[in-house]
């Protein structure tokens, strides 16, 4: 009975010892993990940095450039109207308009029939 109660004894101790180094491994590969997730998650809010700072970069960008083509529209709306009002100050001027058939044709599509019309007189 004591030689079984020795051997029984025997393996408790080898089956705690065979326990502890397997909760060291385990602590040690856990330790392991946390510091690669802490690692990802410096990683992750680096990307998220540089991704933000490349978005309120082109934002900035897009923002000029919207100006800018703004104000290109404006400078191309101005020179259009002072050229049409330059060409319908010399159509009212002048009595006399040689408009070509297709020239009138167009006219009338756009309902601009009074000046076709003038035409045709």
């Amino acid at each position: 009975m004591a030689r079984q109660y020795r051997q029984m004894q025997a393996e408790m101790g080898a089956r705690i010892q065979s326990l502890e180094a397997q909760v060291e491994d385990l602590k040690t590969r856990l330790g392991a993990a946390q510091a690669a997730a802490q690692e990802a998650a410096r990683e992750h809010q680096r990307v998220v940095r540089e991704k933000d700072e490349i978005i309120e970069e082109q934002e900035v960008k897009m923002s000029y450039m919207s100006s800018e083509f703004e104000n290109m529209l404006s400078e191309t709306l101005a020179k259009m109207s002072r050229k049409l009002e330059a060409v319908s100050q010399r159509w009212k001027e002048s009595d006399t308009m040689h408009l070509s058939e297709s020239s009138s044709r167009r006219l009338a599509d756009f309902q601009m029939g009074r000046l076709a019309a003038r035409e045709k007189q």
